[in-house]
């Protein structure tokens, strides 16, 4: 079986989709409890994807600015989202919560990609 490395023009498409993700996710990460000192990192993140974008780069970059992406929650094999009890006294996901993870992971998958060289 044959792998598929990333080309430079897969990476470029990477970015690009980097950079609009963490541009939904900043306004996001501003108003979350949770994220709202995260924001910097995110915006630092946004800029050097940019400036990838608008340049050369090799997968040391690409993997510096992927392992700069942090994620807001420590997601460990235990892990449960934070909970709060609702009107109707069950217990759920916050609305801040579920609205900043439908922002943050498709930034935290796309991080993951740029580390990897390819796929099989």
């Amino acid at each position: 079986m044959t792998g598929y490395r990333y080309t430079p023009s897969d990476r470029i498409e990477q970015l690009r989709a980097l950079e609009r993700s963490l541009t939904e996710l900043i306004p996001v990460a501003e108003a979350a409890p949770a994220t709202i000192n995260l924001a910097p990192q995110y915006r630092d993140a946004l800029e050097k994807a940019r400036v990838l974008i608008g340049g050369s780069f090799n997968q040391e970059d690409l993997s510096n600015l992927s392992r700069s992406i942090p994620d807001a929650f420590h997601r460990h094999k235990d892990w449960m989202p934070p909970l709060e009890l609702s009107a109707e006294v069950h217990w759920q996901q916050p609305d801040w919560f579920k609205h900043l993870d439908a922002k943050l992971l498709p930034v935290l998958d796309i991080a993951v990609k740029l580390r990897e060289i390819g796929y099989y």
